[in-house]
């Protein structure tokens, strides 16, 4: 065994000519995953709540400018009204 130390392996007594024991400690590698699990998670809330607001804002602007047709606009004043902000 590499270093005198013991492997995590069953059995314990089998002998691991290439074993090379971890040099991160469970609390860092836990620590690395949260962080970076947060960050993704951030930044894809406030990503996807930018796109709903730009699209809400374009298709606000194309209803009211009266340049969509009939068959769109109703679903389009939909999503409109459930974006806005009393």
């Amino acid at each position: 065994m590499a270093g005198g130390q013991p492997h995590p392996y069953v059995p314990r007594d089998m002998e691991l000519k290439e074993y090379v024991p971890g040099k991160l400690s469970q609390s860092t590698i836990l620590s690395v995953y949260g962080l970076s699990s947060l960050l993704v998670i951030s930044l894809v809330w406030l990503f996807s709540g930018f796109l709903l607001l730009t699209f809400v804002h374009f298709f606000s602007l194309v209803i009211h400018d009266g340049r969509m047709g009939s068959i769109g606009s109703s679903a389009l004043l939909l999503v409109y009204n459930l974006g806005k902000v009393d």
